[in-house]
């Protein structure tokens, strides 16, 4: 049981991370929008379209197979590289996304990534 409480508040956790990458990704790209005096309500549908779903839905469709393996046995054979994938995908849109804030932050002419001297 507590197997389970952990996993899921795990699952939320990391969907939430996401989910709060994608918000500060949205304000940011909204700002840089206002800023250049371009912004359009239709860009937000597309933004929405072509990053909160299929991140989202990815992410979630493996973490759900990894989820099922508590009902269904399956062999290590199977569990292990699902688990692996999972941490890849959970990686790779993470990284996706803070990059994409990094880029959009200096686009509004925020000092970011900018390393002291030794």
């Amino acid at each position: 049981m507590l197997e389970d409480i952990l996993t899921t508040n795990v699952l939320v956790g990391s969907l939430l991370a996401i989910l709060a990458l994608i918000f500060v990704d949205m304000a940011v790209r909204i700002a840089v929008s206002v800023a250049k005096g371009v912004f359009d309500w239709e860009r937000i549908l597309d933004f929405l379209q072509t990053n909160v779903a299929p991140y989202v839905i990815s992410w979630g469709a493996i973490e759900a197979l990894m989820y099922s393996t508590r009902y269904v046995t399956f062999p290590d054979e199977v569990t292990t590289p699902f688990a692996g994938i999972a941490a890849l995908i959970y990686a790779l849109i993470v990284g996706r996304l803070v990059s994409s804030i990094m880029r959009n932050l200096r686009e509004l002419g925020v000092p970011v990534d900018k390393r002291q001297p030794q």
